[in-house]
């Protein structure tokens, strides 16, 4: 048996679903231009860099165009024991590859890489609501020269829930009606991070398999907040069709160098 639900609307008094997705949706699209702007701003220039050269850090040995492809990332997310998942494009911003000579002889080898990712998602909790999720992600990763790599996920997007059970309005006359599809639209920010393999590097395919943990919220909720923490599985996949120039650089630095 379904949860019921019973609103009593007011005009007077309603904020209006139109109005919830409007708000949700630019609250989105000011959060992407700041991150994007943000991204842009962060990258380091030519008076940095050579500060940090003459400081005896980081030596920038080339920056170039490189092509890279589109990447197809595949989650299925598992929230407070209730299954959802995720499908989105991943498409590169910048490489960056560090070697460090040590005192022995060795050189080390590790690559940072930042790129978008734009995903639709969904999950179920039979007690609560069922939500879409449509969310524009910034990734970051760090990735050995084994192929084992971490990575963080800043995301920010809209959800829109469809509640459990039936809902009904009342009207100023007295009469019920049952709502269609009742649900509200949220401004929902998320954050992950985890850890995973580079098959690449020793079977030669083009797929990362990655675990990690996250939470999504959902604001306002009731006049509050509602924290949903999950865990992610997750592949992504090279679309060797599609590739798209993105910034390289390649770093050096010695070890007796501080």
């Amino acid at each position: 048996m379904g949860i019921g639900v019973l609103a009593i609307k007011l005009d007077s008094k309603k904020t209006t679903l139109k109005n919830r997705m409007n708000i949700s949706m630019r609250l989105t699209l000011l959060s992407i231009i700041y991150l994007l702007s943000w991204n842009i701003n962060a990258q380091p220039t030519e008076k940095r860099l050579r500060s940090l050269e003459q400081k005896g850090r980081w030596t920038t040995d080339s920056v170039y165009k490189k092509n890279s492809y589109l990447q197809l990332e595949a989650s299925w997310i598992e929230t407070l024991l209730n299954p959802g998942g995720s499908f989105g494009i991943g498409m590169p911003l910048q490489e960056t590859i560090f070697f460090k000579n040590t005192k022995d002889g060795v050189r080390k080898t590790w690559e940072k890489t930042s790129s978008v990712v734009f995903a639709t998602g969904f999950y179920n909790d039979p007690n609560l609501h069922s939500a879409l999720n449509i969310h524009f992600f910034y990734k970051q990763k760090k990735e050995s020269e084994r192929g084992w790599f971490t990575y963080a996920f800043y995301g920010i997007g809209t959800t829109r829930t469809y509640l459990s059970g039936n809902t009904y309005s009342v009207s100023y006359q007295g009469v019920v009606t049952k709502v269609k599809h009742a649900g509200y639209w949220y401004f929902s920010p998320s954050l992950s991070v985890g850890s995973g393999y580079n098959l690449r590097s020793k079977y030669h395919l083009p797929i990362d398999l990655q675990i990690g943990i996250g939470i999504q919220s959902l604001m306002p909720y009731a006049n509050s907040l509602l924290l949903r923490p999950r865990i992610e599985l997750g592949v992504c996949y090279d679309l060797s069709f599609i590739s798209l120039p993105y910034n390289r650089k390649i770093k050096t630095k010695n070890e007796d160098e501080k």
